[in-house]
C-alpha cells in the first residue's frame, strides 16, 4: 500500500520544483524589465505571473509532502513490532 502510494511522489515532486523556480526565474526577469522601463505594465505582468506560478508550485509541493508522509506512515505501519 506504501508503494502504491508514492507512486506518483517523484513526478509530482519535479514538477512543483519546477514551477517553483520557474516561477521564481520569471518573476526576477519581470521585475527586472519594471524598473528598468519605468514600471510599466507588462513587465509587472511577467513578474505577477511568476509569482502566481511560485504559488501553484507551492500547493502542489505541499501536496506532494503530503503523499510522501502518508507513505511513510503506511511503511512504518505495515513494519513487524
Amino acid at each position: 500500500a506504501a508503494v502504491k502510494e508514492a507512486h506518483g511522489f517523484r513526478g509530482s515532486y519535479v514538477r512543483s520544483t519546477a514551477l517553483i523556480w520557474g516561477g521564481a526565474s520569471i518573476a526576477l526577469v519581470g521585475s527586472l524589465a519594471a524598473i528598468g522601463n519605468d514600471g510599466r505594465p507588462a513587465g509587472i505582468a511577467v513578474g505577477v505571473a511568476g509569482v502566481a506560478a511560485m504559488l501553484v508550485g507551492a500547493r502542489q509541493y505541499g501536496k506532494t509532502v503530503d503523499v510522501l508522509s502518508r507513505s511513510i506512515w503506511l511503511y512504518n505501519r505495515g513494519l513487524a513490532r
